[in-house]
């Protein structure tokens, strides 16, 4: 996974890839 800025953004990043992986 890329760097963790902020919690939330890695939080946000996290779910984006899940999505990605899902789709």
């Amino acid at each position: 996974m890329t760097q963790c800025f902020v919690s939330s953004a890695c939080i946000l990043y996290g779910f984006a890839e899940l999505f990605l992986f899902n789709l």
